[in-house]
């Protein structure tokens, strides 16, 4: 970062407070005193150059520490081609329509064009047999080089599910995150390989095995290579 960026990362975030300050007062003149909105303006200023002094100072030390225990500050290693993590889930008034939204997925969505490769999981909500199958839903990972932009995948998925995940029906959604780093995309492969880390979810993921096997489901289905990408 050059000397530039800085100052000019100083002066904005200075004015930015001034401002905030000056406005504040200025409607109560006996607490203002006759300040001018330079006098805060300076007085911002003044403040970032010792933040950035103190940062200096302490930057050897914080690298020491860093290096004792082994945390790399280097940026996260960018994926060379998209890859998308995405999750429908239908509304509940279709708790008892999960074979026909099961055909859906797998014939009018799974087989376009778009998906070179992916690897999809069926889970659920319930968290007892009697409410297993409840809030049933499907995670898929899916590498879309063709798909440049997440909004257009949105939007082409809301249309292909809008009478099963239109978001005016409470708890239904579709949710689709652009997998940017070698360290997300990790974190997505040990999701859908069933390596949980949320403790509240160990109830609804004991009743996923039982309720997939009432569908005759498979824990994991598809053929990206999740260790090579």
């Amino acid at each position: 970062m050059n000397q530039l960026t800085v100052l000019d990362r100083i002066a904005r975030k200075a004015m930015k407070e001034a401002l905030k300050d000056y406005n504040k007062l200025s409607s109560y003149p006996d607490l203002l005193q006759g300040r001018t909105f330079e006098s805060f303006y300076n007085s911002e200023v003044d403040k970032e150059f010792r933040n950035l002094e103190r940062g200096l100072q302490l930057k050897p030390r914080l690298d020491e520490l860093l290096n004792k225990y082994g945390i790399t500050t280097k940026k996260p290693e960018k994926l060379s081609e998209n890859y998308f993590w995405i999750t429908l889930r239908p509304g509940d008034e279709h708790r008892n329509r999960f074979t026909d939204f099961k055909h859906l997925v797998l014939t009018k969505y799974l087989t376009r064009n778009c998906f070179i490769s992916y690897r999809y999981a069926w889970e659920q909500k319930g968290e007892t047999p009697e409410t297993m199958g409840h809030g049933y839903h499907i995670h898929i990972l899916a590498h879309c080089p063709n798909y440049l932009m997440k909004t257009q995948l949105i939007k082409d998925t809301k249309s292909t599910f809008k009478k099963f995940c239109n978001g005016d029906v409470p708890d239904a959604f579709v949710q689709i995150e652009y997998i940017r780093t070698n360290d997300h995309f990790n974190n997505i492969r040990a999701y859908i390989m069933g390596y949980k880390t949320d403790s509240w979810k160990d109830e609804a993921c004991a009743m996923d095995k039982p309720w997939r096997e009432k569908y005759g489901l498979d824990d994991l289905y598809g053929t990206l290579d999740l260790d090579n990408k």
